[in-house]
Formats: C-alpha cells, sequence, structure tokens
C-alpha cells in the first residue's frame, strides 16, 4: 500500500516529473522491443540465411517480395504474400509481398531500401552483407524510433485516459479531483503495467495479456480494454490508498491545532 501512497503524493506534484515518467515509460517500452531485435538478428547467422534463401527462393525484385511459394511459417516468421489485414499481425515478423511487419511497425521494402541507399533489388547474399555492415544501425534506430514513438503514445493515451478516469472516479468516489493531477496519476500508475509487459514481451516475445488475446477473436480491441481496465485499477487503488490517507492526515492536524 506505501506504494500506492508513494505514487497519489507524486500526481501533487509539477507536471514536469510526470513528462519524465512518461520518457521512462517509452524507455522501457523500447528496452523491451531492442531485446527482441537482438534476439531476433543473432539467429540469422550466414548458414541460416543461405538454407532460408534457398528453401523458399525469396528475394526481392523491384521493392516486391517474390517467392517459390505463397505462404510460409517458421519459428518466429510468417511469409504471407496474399497478406491483406494489418491489423492482425502479433509478436511475429511478418513478410507480405510489399512490407515487413514487426512488433506493431510496418515498412514498406521501398522505405527500408530507400533509406539504406540500396537499390530496388536484395537477394540473400545482400541482406548478409547488409546485416554485418547494418546491424548495429538497426539496433540504434529500432530503439529510437520505438522510444519517440511509445513516448508520444503514452502522452497521448494518457491525455484521453485522465478525462475518462477523472469523471469516473469523482462520481464513484465523491471526490474533486482537477484534470492535471488526474493526468499525472494515470501516467504514474501505468508504470509497473508498462514494466511487468514489458518484462514479459522479453522473456516470452508477447506480454501476457497480447498473448491470451492473440487467440480470441478481435483479441487487439480486447487487449486495449484489459489494459485501461487495469491501469483504472491501480489508479483506483492509488486514489483509495493515498486520498484517504490525505484526508486522516488532515483530519489529525485540525485536532492538533483545537
Amino acid at each position: 500500500m506505501a506504494f500506492f501512497r508513494y505514487l497519489f503524493k507524486q500526481s501533487e506534484k509539477g507536471l514536469g516529473k510526470a513528462f519524465l515518467f512518461s520518457i521512462l515509460l517509452g524507455f522501457i517500452f523500447a528496452l523491451s522491443v531492442l531485446v527482441i531485435s537482438v534476439r531476433y538478428i543473432s539467429k540469422l547467422d550466414d548458414s541460416t540465411i543461405k538454407k532460408f534463401a534457398d528453401e523458399t527462393g525469396c528475394k526481392i525484385v523491384n521493392y516486391q517480395l517474390t517467392c517459390n511459394e505463397d505462404y510460409y511459417e517458421y519459428d518466429d516468421l510468417i511469409i504471407d504474400l496474399n497478406w491483406d489485414d494489418d491489423s492482425l499481425f502479433n509478436d511475429k515478423v511478418i513478410l507480405t509481398r510489399d512490407k515487413i511487419l514487426f512488433e506493431n511497425r510496418i515498412n514498406s521494402y521501398e522505405q527500408l531500401l530507400t533509406g539504406l541507399n540500396h537499390g530496388p533489388y536484395m537477394n540473400a547474399n545482400d541482406f548478409i552483407d547488409f546485416l554485418g555492415a547494418f546491424s548495429a544501425l538497426i539496433y540504434i534506430f529500432g530503439f529510437l524510433g520505438a522510444f519517440v514513438g511509445a513516448t508520444i503514445f503514452f502522452i497521448i493515451a494518457n491525455t484521453i485516459l485522465a478525462l475518462v478516469m477523472m469523471g469516473i472516479i469523482n462520481a464513484s468516489m465523491k471526490t474533486y479531483f482537477k484534470y492535471d493531477q488526474m493526468f499525472k496519476l494515470t501516467i504514474y500508475t501505468s508504470l509497473p503495467y508498462v514494466t511487468f509487459n514489458a518484462l514479459t514481451r522479453m522473456i516470452f516475445h508477447e506480454s501476457l495479456f497480447g498473448y491470451i488475446t492473440s487467440f480470441v477473436p478481435l483479441g487487439g480491441f480486447l487487449r486495449v480494454i484489459i489494459d485501461y481496465t487495469i491501469i483504472f485499477a491501480l489508479t483506483y487503488l492509488a486514489v483509495k490508498v493515498g486520498f484517504n490517507k490525505t484526508e486522516e492526515n488532515n483530519t489529525e492536524l485540525q485536532l492538533d491545532v483545537e
């Protein structure tokens, strides 16, 4: 309970610290993405890539992926040249005819190859040379992209979440929290849940509830509901513990003065 009391106490302080926590949330998420990226790329030695190219015949021609067959599935990789729904990808790397999907990011082959000053063609040997020369850059830019994107997402998401939380908590608990305090509080109460998700993602390649909801229809929507229900519960608990304690201290102070 002391932890939730601490979180509530932080919400009574300035906005600057809350934005620093938003940056921390983005860093934690990006770190989990980096760990997964390192794990994937470390598996790609020269012999593995050449064996894969021989089995599938895959190569990029004029920014389009071509293979012997339209569909292949490996442990952490799916090749689907007929893929047409970008909302359904999960923790696996998915190669479609014209783009790659990984960790909730979508990049076309044209974007990737143009960004690397590479032409519209890439075969297995080109890919091996690319990994050797640019693996460090992949980690750096992948981390920075995830970090900036996640930080912006957490700020925007908590901007909306705080408004909802303020209405629900003020109505249900008969409190009078202002928007700025609830905004700060939702950022602080997001920290333990984001950290938990990052740890499970690094260990199991997917957050716990992301893995569970991947087996049901509309799993992405259900996951959002679960995520914000948990954050609401954490916020409610922080208010219940921290606010009541504050009221109790104020009462004791008034009695001492009298």
